[in-house]
């Protein structure tokens, strides 16, 4: 990749702590993109009409990735904390859930200087609760779950239905078709059931003309628009199969994020 496609990415030298690497592909520094874009185009929207910018990370890992290209080098990538940190306009304050106590150490020793931060290490789906009573003003909620059991539809569905915050992040979890592959004789998966919406039913799911990953986003996207009456903008990563997800109350956000991802989009910076 050139320079131009590389400007959104925050690349540094390897610090000695872990960095997530499970699920790290080429395609992922594509997601690392659009979060940026994301995360400005938010706080830019909400700088002028609130003091309170936060941004809550339910599955923050240790901070930073690694490509195997990128550890050939001895280098690390930003994942969605370092990106929410670096984010300008900023936000005013970060609050981080990991659970693995490694990632959960080298995240805190690498936001020693951060101002306004709170991390916490445990489940998200049982942290969530405590996280929601930190918000003091809007919010941003990255929901970036790598398997479905990660985070289950009643975590995401707290979110959205507290009025201040929006969500943004990889839903469904990329593992999703994994669930299926293992188990597609099944008409009920433990995991599966808990992670999609209530309308979710795995024996429509093997029915749809589109296939499973798609009758799987479509769902998603139908139930938090007619539903939960949320703006929904995605952007699907052909190479990933998975789509990344916007969630909002404000239909002219929702507008200028779509507008600032597809403006990129155009000039060739993603693919």
């Amino acid at each position: 990749m050139n320079k131009e496609n590389n400007s959104l990415l925050i690349f540094r030298d390897e610090d000695g702590f872990p960095c997530l690497a499970e699920g790290v592909q080429d395609y992922t520094l594509i997601r690392y993109k659009i979060y940026k874009i994301i995360f400005s185009t938010w706080t830019s929207w909400w700088k002028d009409r609130t003091g309170w910018l936060g941004y809550l990370d339910l599955t923050a890992g240790p901070g930073y990735s690694q490509t195997k290209k990128l550890k050939k080098v001895k280098k690390q990538v930003g994942a969605s904390p370092i990106i929410a940190i670096e984010t300008k306009p900023q936000f005013t304050h970060f609050i981080f859930i990991e659970k693995n106590p490694d990632f959960c150490n080298a995240l805190r020793k690498r936001m020693t200087e951060k101002g306004n931060c709170i991390i916490h290490q445990g489940d998200a789906n049982d942290l969530v609760d405590s996280a929601l009573l930190e918000i003091q003003g809007r919010c941003l909620a990255c929901v970036d779950p790598f398997r479905p059991s990660d985070i289950t539809w009643r975590t995401v569905s707290k979110l959205l239905r507290e009025k201040f915050c929006d969500i943004v992040g990889v839903l469904p979890a990329p593992l999703i078709q994994r669930s299926v592959g293992r188990f597609r004789d099944r008409d009920y998966i433990k995991s599966l059931r808990e992670h999609m919406p209530p309308i979710f039913s795995l024996k429509n799911a093997k029915k749809f003309s589109g296939g499973f990953l798609e009758y799987c986003r479509h769902i998603y996207v139908s139930y938090l628009e007619n539903e939960l009456k949320r703006y929904v903008f995605t952007h699907y990563l052909r190479d990933a199969k998975y789509q990344v997800l916007f969630a909002t109350t404000e239909k002219g956000l929702k507008e200028k994020i779509k507008s600032n991802v597809v403006v990129y989009l155009s000039c060739g910076g993603i693919k």
